[in-house]
């Protein structure tokens, strides 16, 4: 009979603990991916970014070229009307490069020189570009390198600066939110693991209660202490 009781006090133990570690593995799985989302998000938005702008910076560089090629090949009609074709499809994608770009900016007063950059892109810069091609349809080169020289070269030296100050404005906003996030983690890590110490506590000390271990301990601990009061030393 004294077995029967004990084995199922000693089941009852067991599901309790049971219980804790299904509750305390709950709560660190959900801490945790709750931890883990800013990180993945920080990550994700960080390669977005970093595509975008760079596939910026490579069609830049393109139509610097093909603006040259545009002079250099002035006797090529044919060579010409390609170029120009081809920087008014550079155009397209790169506008599609400053969307993709939009979509990761969490905070826009940290992005100014990006935005300059798209300012100086859609504006000034296509401006010149459209002035260069009626110029260059018409006939008139010399006319259309000297504009290129003037408010081209301008232009594109804001455009070349403010993409090198946006990427570096932009690697040091990862940084900051790295800095962030990683306090955060160690913190719900620490967290976890003192849930975690407590919730064995909590199991161990239940299972001794259910067990009697402890109802046996105090007995024999009344048992001592009364036994030294009838024979003092």
């Amino acid at each position: 009979m004294k077995n029967s009781v004990l084995s199922t006090k000693l089941l009852v133990s067991l599901g309790l603990i049971v219980i804790m570690a299904l509750l305390i593995g709950v709560s660190g799985i959900v801490g945790l991916l709750s931890a883990k989302t800013p990180a993945e998000d920080l990550y994700g938005n960080k390669m977005a970014a970093a595509e975008a702008m760079d596939n910026i910076k490579a069609l830049f560089e393109a139509q610097r070229n093909d603006l040259r090629n545009i002079f250099l090949l002035r006797d090529d009609p044919e060579e010409v009307q390609g170029l120009i074709e081809g920087i008014k499809t550079s155009d397209k994608k790169v506008l599609k490069e400053f969307t993709k770009y939009e979509t990761t900016i969490t905070n826009k007063g940290a992005e100014q020189y990006y935005f300059t950059v798209k300012g100086m892109w859609i504006g000034p810069y296509a401006d010149m570009k459209d002035e260069l091609w009626a110029l260059i349809n018409d006939g008139d080169f010399d006319t259309a390198y000297r504009q290129y020289l003037s408010v081209g070269a301008t232009c594109i030296a804001h455009i070349d600066e403010g993409l090198a100050t946006a990427e570096l404005m932009d690697t040091e906003h990862d940084e900051r939110s790295a800095a962030t996030v990683k306090p955060y983690e160690d913190a719900l890590m620490s967290m976890l693991v003192l849930i975690l110490s407590a919730g064995i506590a909590l199991a161990v000390f239940l299972m001794l209660y259910v067990s009697g271990v402890l109802n046996k301990v105090q007995y024999y601990t009344q048992y001592l202490t009364s036994f030294k009061r009838r024979n003092p030393t």
